[in-house]
């Protein structure tokens, strides 16, 4: 399941925490991969974590790559996760 980034951007304030925890819940409930789109900070992406959040995508990762880019980058990520 898809988080929108209007989700995750309302994460300041306790009514967007309270719907954002309550989406990932559900998704977990129903058995569904949580993806969360436009994560910008990392506090964002701990609070993510934190609800159980599968996966994340956004500027704090990258900027939008060309194709050719992306190979690269996720040799890099790979090797960085290896390393710790």
């Amino acid at each position: 399941m898809k988080i929108d980034r209007s989700f995750v951007s309302h994460l300041s304030g306790t009514t967007g925490t309270n719907f954002l925890d309550a989406l990932i819940h559900l998704g977990k409930t129903l058995g569904l991969l949580t993806i969360a789109e436009g994560i910008e900070e990392g506090s964002q992406l701990k609070h993510l974590q934190h609800q159980g959040c599968d996966e994340g995508q956004g500027f704090l990762f990258s900027k939008p790559l060309p194709a050719e880019e992306i190979e690269r980058l996720i040799l890099r990520s790979s090797s960085l996760v290896g390393a710790r």
